[in-house]
């Protein structure tokens, strides 16, 4: 099935007449998305690609970050150290 606009197919699991979700409109349960306010030094969190998950405690050897650094303070290049997933998809692990 093709879009009426243009000849490009149509994303799998949206029928003709949906729209895509954009921005936060649409978001995963518990995503980060960038959104500090919502986590402590604390907060454990967890890749939504292959679910690894980040634990201020332990750090991240392969990052090079050091034991007790929040999830918040990992520096803006610091990627999931298994599927090189953004950080701004991970999700926050509720205690």
């Amino acid at each position: 099935m093709t879009s009426k606009n243009t000849n490009e197919p149509l994303s799998k699991g949206y029928r003709e007449n949906d729209t895509k979700p954009t921005g936060s409109s649409k978001r995963f349960e518990g995503s980060y998305l960038g959104d500090n306010s919502q986590l402590s030094n604390q907060t454990k969190m967890e890749c939504k690609i292959c679910w690894h998950v980040y634990n201020p405690e332990l750090g991240d050897d392969y990052w090079q970050v050091e034991p007790n650094t929040p999830f918040r303070d990992l520096p803006p290049e610091w990627s999931c150290p298994v599927c090189d997933g953004a950080k701004d998809q991970f999700m926050v692990i509720q205690d």
